[in-house]
């Protein structure tokens, strides 16, 4: 079958109400159903989060899965589930992942932008409030997605460069910058994959000392190079769990499993470009500052607003502070309602003219 008339499906992972991608070709899922009840990374989901997720994502507690590991394993709870349950989601001939808020940026316009050294570092281009043009303007769309597959075998997000910031490795990131993390893991890891596939353990050793990865866990490929890496990466992942011990850790640093499986697959798609001779095409990607959950009646915010300032200002006490936090919840709702800003700079369609593709 020709590229151009393959199925795509791009799983996009949430654990909390935040922008929807949702369209032919991308499936929101919520990763961690399961555990729904159980305390994040941001806290826990209130009933009118989870109903939310309830009426917009997939979840993936279905089927063979391990949506209970997902506060340890992060979005591979999600990917887990897709390879287990493929037909689920239609049975693609190409499969993709991004996260809630991290989008693949397809539109050459971006990599003439300037960013800043932190941008640059971690391969992102910051937006607020994305509106109805958010993916024309990226060029996120089937077509432009197939027409890179017809040359590359997976598109990735594009290695990070941690000198940039001063740190000199993925080993001192993790030392350094990941909260609740902790280096005996990492070289425990290590030592265990030298282990198992003594070949990929020392790749693996090698590049922890460079300062280049993949990060986000993002990345679009065919059905078969999909089912190798999730046949490779999970019998390692969830053998090693057995092992891992972060009953005692931070919320963050329980995370461990994820961040792990993160190095992981940076690794392998480097190893298999070399092992295999995989064509990578590596691209950048949005970081979604705000959720982007817009209300278009911006005159009834503001009467709210108003309405919110003048009981705070009556009341006393614990009605005071109700309706300050009400006011401040406005407020923000307010700044979503706003214009477009693409790295820091209002949207103006002139400025991405060669976006002209539209899903």
């Amino acid at each position: 079958m020709p590229v151009n008339d393959s199925s795509l499906k791009i799983c996009v992972g949430y654990h909390k109400p935040y922008f929807l991608c949702k369209s032919d070709f991308m499936c929101p899922i919520q990763g961690g159903r399961a555990v729904a009840n159980v305390e994040n990374k941001d806290g826990k989901c209130d009933i009118a989060a989870q109903q939310w997720l309830i009426d917009n994502t997939i979840g993936d507690d279905t089927g063979d899965n391990i949506s209970n590991l997902n506060r340890n394993f992060c979005e591979m709870t999600i990917q887990y589930w897709v390879w287990k349950n493929y037909e689920k989601i239609g049975n693609p001939d190409y499969v993709g992942f991004m996260q809630y808020r991290r989008h693949f940026i397809l539109n050459p316009i971006f990599d003439k932008i300037k960013r800043s050294a932190f941008n640059l570092c971690y391969q992102v281009v910051s937006v607020r409030a994305p509106d109805n043009n958010y993916f024309n303007v990226i060029g996120l769309n089937k077509k432009n997605i197939l027409k890179i597959l017809k040359d590359y075998d997976v598109i990735l997000t594009k290695k990070t460069d941690f000198s940039l910031i001063g740190i000199k490795s993925m080993r001192e990131d993790w030392e350094k910058v990941i909260s609740g993390t902790h280096i005996e893991d990492l070289d425990k890891f290590t030592a265990y994959l030298k282990q198992v596939n003594p070949e990929f353990g020392e790749y693996f050793e090698k590049k922890s000392y460079e300062p280049q990865q993949h990060l986000y866990l993002c990345f679009i490929t065919s059905k078969k190079i999909f089912k190798e890496y999730a046949e490779f990466v999970f019998p390692i992942l969830l053998d090693f769990n057995k092992i891992l011990d972060v009953s005692q850790y931070s919320v963050n640093g329980k995370r461990t499993m994820g961040y792990l499986a993160e190095r992981l697959w940076s690794v392998y798609f480097d190893f298999m470009e070399q092992k295999k001779s995989y064509k990578l095409k590596e691209v950048n990607m949005t970081l979604i500052l705000d959720s982007g959950l817009r209300e278009k009646n911006k005159f009834y915010l503001y009467l709210k607003y108003y309405e919110y300032w003048f009981e705070s200002k009556l009341l006393w006490g614990k009605w005071k502070n109700i309706y300050r936090e009400k006011r401040k919840n406005i407020r923000a709702k307010l700044k979503d309602a706003g214009p477009m800003f693409i790295n820091n700079k209002k949207f103006k369609a002139r400025d991405y003219a060669q976006s002209s593709t539209k899903n």
